[in-house]
Parts: structure tokens; C-alpha cells; sequence
């Protein structure tokens, strides 16, 4: 289990790299950007870091909407995760 919890933890510093990296080269609204922080939300969700994963997820669902549209499968997968994370703090509302 402290392996995995070592493993999850250099992910998300590797992911917050990339964001940072991310943020001196491309918009904000970048598809790069979106996938970066999905990832990087999963990881969270694994560290059960719920509230930032949610949080995440609204900023990458934003970022969806505004790249795809609604009728994109890039956005439902996103608003499919976002879903989970309200699961997982037990939001139904």
C-alpha cells in the first residue's frame, strides 16, 4: 500500500509539472491543459483527495466545453468523472 501511495504521490508531482509547464505555453483553455488536469484529478481521486479532484474536474470540464461543445465524447467522459467525484464526497444534489 506505501508503495502505491509513493507511486500516486511522484505522479502528481509530475502532473503538476506539466501543468506548470503547460500554463507558460499554451492557453488556458488548451486541450493539453483539460487532459493534463483530468489526469492529474484521477490522481487525486486515487490519494482520495476528493474536494481537489472535484475542483479539477469543473476546471477540465470548463475547458471541454469550451474546446468540444457539449456532444463530444471527450466531454462526457470528463462529465462522467466529475460525476464520480460527487460520488465520492457524496454529492447527489
Amino acid at each position: 500500500f506505501l508503495w502505491r501511495m509513493q507511486q500516486l504521490e511522484e505522479s502528481k508531482a509530475i502532473y503538476e509539472q506539466a501543468l506548470a509547464i503547460l500554463d507558460k505555453i499554451v492557453p488556458k483553455d488548451s486541450y493539453y491543459v483539460g487532459l493534463i488536469t483530468n489526469n492529474l484529478s484521477l490522481i487525486l481521486r486515487d490519494l482520495r483527495d476528493y474536494e481537489t479532484a472535484k475542483s479539477l474536474h469543473e476546471k477540465d470540464l470548463e475547458i471541454r466545453l469550451r474546446v468540444y461543445g457539449e456532444k463530444h465524447i471527450y466531454t462526457a467522459i470528463c462529465m462522467n468523472n466529475l460525476a464520480m467525484a460527487y460520488s465520492n464526497l457524496k454529492e447527489y444534489d
